[in-house]
């Protein structure tokens, strides 16, 4: 759907469940987080990648202690594994992350 420039994107993430099914793949590039969208997803098995938003709680999924990012990469290029995201609803998914050279993440 093509929309004016004043409507943002994140307002829009509910959008997606109207076509969303079983099995699609639901590319979320910038980052926009909306975890009532992201939970109905997961019940639904539709599929999503999306980046993580700075400020958003990581917990590991067996102690429930939050996660230092930077510190889980200590010595480490890729992440791969499951974990509990945002402070309220503490979502199971799996975390997928590649370190990138400093002058691309601060370009970013």
């Amino acid at each position: 759907k093509v929309t004016k420039y004043a409507n943002n994107d994140q307002s829009m993430s509910p959008m997606i469940l109207e076509v969303a099914q079983n099995g699609d793949l639901i590319i979320r590039d910038m980052g926009y987080f909306v975890m009532q969208v992201f939970e109905y997803m997961t019940r639904a098995s539709v599929n999503f990648i999306t980046r993580v938003k700075p400020g958003v709680k990581i917990y590991h999924p067996k102690t429930g202690v939050e996660i230092n990012l930077v510190k889980l990469f200590r010595n480490k290029n890729t992440i791969d594994q499951w974990v509990l995201v945002g402070s309220k609803s503490k979502l199971p998914l799996r975390l997928i992350a590649v370190k990138m050279p400093e002058d691309i993440s601060n370009y970013l």
